[in-house]
């Protein structure tokens, strides 16, 4: 019994050691990223250039919108290029600067974040939003700590935000895990979550994910091996507490802010720290240890942005990746060469048809024949519709299959055109090039918008039947004869659009009538224009609906007076008849 309860005791403790550790893998997710101060076209590329390389793909940025920064044009711009660039937006909210310290927020503004973040058209699905910085710090609080308030405060930003959009990710502040308990400048964090728990208990319900700033301390000196709290770990003696406070909500990490300075900064104006500091050749090793040692194989850990892409000034000039004119210090170039990988993101896709195979519905093939549609796709969604992102439209069955180009089952060979660089808010036509079998029978597609192969969006089931070919008979004249007798007459037939959809060469008029056996690539129900050519004759047309049988067109009487057959009537006709004579025997002969 002892060794059954040892069995059992030791599964228990398996089932939860995987469920903490795995219970966030099963996004594909590259976790790589940077934090900028300012959102640059330059910045913004070196940071896509960062986070995607080595195999990487959809990585991140964590930026700051101020509130007298809510500008819906100019963040839009930026979340647009993000989307080109594939990085996801980590968006940290901020007030605005009060003296030497950050003004708190009020609780009345939280409408006015939520329409103004709303309004925007976000990169991917999931709308990361972290409500304001280290609360724990006195001036991040309009100069005085006070957990209860960014309690009420933040929670109703988060249910604010939430009962806007359900999409927005909500994360409370990073806080600073080194602080001391100092009231009322500084609260340790141990602290400050206990007391915000205590008295605001349904804090976490709208809250989404763990935002930690793990950083090396105590100075920011400590080594990538150091565990629990004051580590690049902290955020893991963070995840061990909230348990304790009595929340069992389980939450991705991100890790928005850590890193370690450097001492090849602009001239610091606090040397004894700055002495403390690591050359940039070891920052860029500890980097890289974290990276591959810490945060890449901990699966609770979604994203990591190491502060600071570019700060060229104090105090945060030791932390900047980038140096001071051009280039980047070593940590740059470690971080881009390890492997990464390529991130997969849920994104939100909306797309209309405007015109297309709706016009078809319910409509007539013929077997054997080809034909172009025109299929108008506006995109209303998040993604940049493009065909070397696996995006295409595609027909699937009733199970969500993506049905073969080549169908045995109907007879249907199709193929769409590709997608090229849809961004949201635009449009394209795309061209349906299909073609019936031998096959007769009724035809149910579904059109989807499909990324890989995955039907994504179903756009329009299209219901069409494929019927044995349809003839045409023709009755035509020519003048001065009374009855026509000719074999070189041609016919053509052109679509809505003025495709020429079908055409047929040495058609036999006999008694002024002639028939074609067998029209190809016309749909039944269907507005077509018909033109009837002899040589020397100026063409005629008529217009048809074609029906599945008993076609029948009037032409009005042919004029033998295109002598340069060029299909109109001309002073070069009367010329080309001046410069053979002959010409006019067929006003009789033909």
């Amino acid at each position: 019994m002892r060794i059954q309860r040892i069995i059992i005791i030791t599964i228990i403790l398996f089932i939860n050691f995987v469920w903490v550790r795995f219970s966030f893998a099963a996004p594909i997710n590259n976790k790589f990223g940077i934090h900028l101060a300012v959102p640059t076209d330059e910045d913004l590329e070196a940071a896509g250039q960062l986070a995607n390389s080595s195999g990487g793909d959809w990585g991140y940025v964590t930026l700051v919108i101020q509130e007298n920064d809510r500008n819906t044009e100019k963040w839009q711009g930026i979340f647009d290029r993000l989307r080109r660039l594939h990085l996801i937006p980590i968006i940290r909210l901020a007030t605005g600067p009060q003296g030497d310290m950050w003004r708190k927020p009020e609780k009345v503004d939280a409408e006015s974040w939520a329409s103004f973040l709303d309004g925007l058209n976000w990169v991917v699905k999931n709308r990361y939003i972290i409500l304001f910085n280290e609360p724990n710090h006195a001036k991040e609080w309009g100069g005085a700590v006070s957990p209860v308030d960014y309690a009420q405060t933040a929670g109703l930003f988060a249910k604010t935000l939430k009962k806007q959009n359900a999409d927005f990710f909500v994360m409370l502040a990073g806080f600073d895990a080194a602080a001391p308990s100092w009231l009322p400048y500084f609260e340790d964090e141990s602290i400050f979550l206990k007391e915000m728990i205590e008295r605001e208990p349904s804090i976490f319900d709208a809250i989404g994910g763990w935002v930690s700033h793990s950083y090396p301390n105590p100075g920011f000196s400590g080594t990538p091996y150091e565990t629990g709290r004051n580590s690049i770990r902290s955020y893991e003696w963070e995840l061990s507490l909230l348990p304790k406070l009595g929340v069992s909500k389980k939450f991705p990490v991100f890790i928005t802010e850590t890193g370690w300075p450097h001492k090849a900064s602009l001239k610091s104006k606090v040397e004894s720290l700055n002495s403390t500091f690591y050359p940039p050749e070891k920052v860029a090793e500890y980097i890289q240890i974290a990276y591959e040692r810490v945060w890449l194989p901990d699966k609770r850990v979604r994203a990591v942005t190491p502060f600071i892409l570019r700060y060229d000034s104090e105090p945060f000039a030791s932390f900047s990746w980038s140096i001071l004119g051009d280039g980047f210090y070593p940590q740059y170039y470690t971080a881009q060469e390890i492997s990464k990988q390529k991130g997969d993101p849920e994104q939100n896709h909306t797309v209309f048809i405007k015109t297309g195979l709706g016009d078809f519905q319910g409509q007539e093939l013929i077997v054997n024949s080809v034909y172009e549609f025109k299929i108008e796709v506006v995109n209303r969604g998040q993604a940049i519709l493009d065909q070397k992102d696996g995006y295409a439209l595609a027909f699937f069955d009733e199970k969500a299959r993506v049905l073969p180009q080549n169908d045995p089952t109907s007879g249907i060979t199709y193929f769409f055109s590709d997608f090229s660089d849809v961004s949201p808010f635009s449009r394209e036509t795309i061209d349906l090039y299909l073609k019936t079998g031998a096959i007769s029978g009724i035809n149910r597609f579904t059109l989807g918008l499909a990324k890989n192969n995955k039907i994504l969006v179903s756009l329009v089931t299209w219901n069409f039947s494929v019927i044995p070919r349809p003839s045409l008979t023709i009755n035509l004249t020519a003048w001065p004869k009374l009855q026509t007798e000719a074999n070189d007459v041609e016919v053509q037939v052109f679509d809505r659009t003025e495709r020429l959809v079908f055409r047929k060469k040495g058609i036999v008029i006999h008694r002024g009538g002639g028939k074609i056996e067998e029209v190809h690539n016309v749909v039944i129900g269907q507005p077509y224009r018909v033109v009837v050519i002899k040589p020397y004759y100026v063409p005629r047309q008529t217009f048809i609906v074609f029906e599945k049988q008993n076609n029948y067109t009037v032409f009005e009487k042919l004029i033998p007076i295109d002598f340069n057959k060029d299909g109109k009537f001309s002073y070069q006709d009367a010329w080309s008849l001046l410069k053979n004579i002959s010409l006019l025997r067929l006003w009789w002969i033909r």
